[in-house]
Protein backbone atom coordinates (compact mmCIF):
# COMPACT_ATOMS: atom_id res chain seq x y z
CA UNK A 1 0.00 0.00 0.00
CA UNK A 2 1.31 3.73 -0.67
CA UNK A 3 0.26 6.98 0.89
CA UNK A 4 -0.23 9.65 -1.14
CA UNK A 5 -0.70 13.41 -0.74
CA UNK A 6 -0.69 14.69 -4.07
CA UNK A 7 2.84 14.34 -5.66
CA UNK A 8 4.45 12.92 -2.53
CA UNK A 9 4.30 9.63 -2.20
CA UNK A 10 5.61 6.83 0.46
CA UNK A 11 5.10 3.09 0.58
CA UNK A 12 3.47 1.82 3.92
CA UNK A 13 5.90 -0.22 5.75
CA UNK A 14 3.66 -3.08 7.62
CA UNK A 15 6.13 -2.77 10.75
CA UNK A 16 4.99 0.88 11.23
CA UNK A 17 0.90 -0.41 11.25
CA UNK A 18 2.24 -3.19 14.18
CA UNK A 19 3.61 0.15 15.66
CA UNK A 20 0.36 2.28 15.68
CA UNK A 21 -1.60 -0.95 16.92
CA UNK A 22 1.15 -0.99 19.89
CA UNK A 23 1.23 2.49 20.78
CA UNK A 24 -2.55 2.28 21.44
CA UNK A 25 -3.13 4.38 18.31
CA UNK A 26 -5.28 2.41 16.27
CA UNK A 27 -9.27 1.37 16.00
CA UNK A 28 -9.04 -2.29 15.14
CA UNK A 29 -12.99 -2.46 15.20
CA UNK A 30 -13.96 0.21 13.31
CA UNK A 31 -15.44 -1.58 9.90
CA UNK A 32 -15.13 0.37 6.19
CA UNK A 33 -18.07 1.45 5.15
CA UNK A 34 -19.94 0.42 1.87
CA UNK A 35 -19.02 1.73 -0.57
CA UNK A 36 -20.42 -0.28 -3.32
CA UNK A 37 -24.36 1.17 -2.39
CA UNK A 38 -21.98 4.47 -4.48
CA UNK A 39 -21.60 2.34 -7.54
CA UNK A 40 -25.03 2.96 -9.38
CA UNK A 41 -25.05 6.24 -9.01
CA UNK A 42 -21.65 6.86 -10.10
CA UNK A 43 -22.36 4.95 -13.00
CA UNK A 44 -25.31 7.77 -13.55
CA UNK A 45 -23.02 10.92 -12.96
CA UNK A 46 -20.30 9.34 -15.68
CA UNK A 47 -22.97 8.80 -18.37
CA UNK A 48 -21.86 4.97 -18.14
CA UNK A 49 -23.62 2.10 -18.60
CA UNK A 50 -21.15 -0.13 -17.06
CA UNK A 51 -17.69 0.95 -15.23
CA UNK A 52 -15.77 -1.35 -18.40
CA UNK A 53 -16.99 1.97 -21.00
CA UNK A 54 -14.46 4.08 -18.98
CA UNK A 55 -12.42 2.99 -15.75
CA UNK A 56 -10.79 5.68 -15.37
CA UNK A 57 -13.88 8.05 -15.43
CA UNK A 58 -15.76 6.16 -13.75
CA UNK A 59 -13.16 6.00 -10.64
CA UNK A 60 -12.53 9.97 -10.69
CA UNK A 61 -16.59 10.04 -10.25
CA UNK A 62 -16.70 7.25 -7.62
CA UNK A 63 -13.85 8.61 -5.09
CA UNK A 64 -15.75 11.56 -5.48
CA UNK A 65 -18.91 10.80 -4.37
CA UNK A 66 -17.00 8.54 -1.66
CA UNK A 67 -14.77 11.32 -0.02
CA UNK A 68 -16.69 11.58 3.02
CA UNK A 69 -17.10 8.07 3.40
CA UNK A 70 -13.56 6.91 3.00
CA UNK A 71 -12.24 9.67 5.21
CA UNK A 72 -14.96 8.82 8.45
CA UNK A 73 -12.74 8.78 11.46
CA UNK A 74 -13.23 6.68 14.35
CA UNK A 75 -13.19 8.47 17.67
CA UNK A 76 -11.03 5.73 18.97
CA UNK A 77 -7.99 6.01 17.02
CA UNK A 78 -7.40 5.51 13.57
CA UNK A 79 -8.95 2.65 11.83
CA UNK A 80 -6.75 -0.14 11.07
CA UNK A 81 -8.88 -0.86 7.53
CA UNK A 82 -6.98 2.31 6.66
CA UNK A 83 -3.65 1.14 7.04
CA UNK A 84 -4.95 -2.54 6.05
CA UNK A 85 -7.60 -3.26 3.54
CA UNK A 86 -7.31 -2.12 -0.58
CA UNK A 87 -9.18 0.33 -1.30
CA UNK A 88 -8.62 4.29 -1.46
CA UNK A 89 -8.77 5.89 2.33
CA UNK A 90 -8.42 9.19 3.50
CA UNK A 91 -6.43 9.54 6.67
CA UNK A 92 -7.71 12.66 7.78
CA UNK A 93 -5.67 15.88 9.60
CA UNK A 94 -6.80 15.02 13.42
CA UNK A 95 -5.70 10.94 12.16
CA UNK A 96 -2.22 11.90 11.19
CA UNK A 97 -2.00 14.29 14.23
CA UNK A 98 -2.50 11.11 16.08
CA UNK A 99 0.27 9.10 14.36
CA UNK A 100 2.54 11.62 14.96
CA UNK A 101 2.02 11.87 18.42
CA UNK A 102 1.88 8.05 18.72
CA UNK A 103 5.07 7.58 16.91
CA UNK A 104 7.54 10.66 17.16
CA UNK A 105 9.68 9.16 19.68
CA UNK A 106 9.80 5.98 17.41
CA UNK A 107 12.99 6.05 15.14
CA UNK A 108 12.09 2.83 12.72
CA UNK A 109 8.83 5.18 11.98
CA UNK A 110 10.63 8.47 11.40
CA UNK A 111 9.35 8.52 7.53
CA UNK A 112 5.75 7.55 8.70
CA UNK A 113 6.00 10.76 11.20
CA UNK A 114 7.67 13.30 8.78
CA UNK A 115 5.19 12.47 6.37
CA UNK A 116 1.86 12.41 8.57
CA UNK A 117 3.41 15.96 9.72
CA UNK A 118 2.08 17.22 6.25
CA UNK A 119 -1.48 16.59 7.16
CA UNK A 120 -4.21 14.39 5.58
CA UNK A 121 -3.09 12.13 3.19
CA UNK A 122 -4.88 9.15 0.84
CA UNK A 123 -4.09 5.07 1.55
CA UNK A 124 -4.00 3.24 -1.85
Amino acid sequence: MTLTRGATTLALDPAWVTLLSEAGALDPYAKPPDLQRWHRRALRKAGLEQPEDDPEGFQRVLHELTERDRSVASPYGVALFKLSTPGSWIVGEAEAAQIVEALVSTPEATALVDFARGGAFEVR
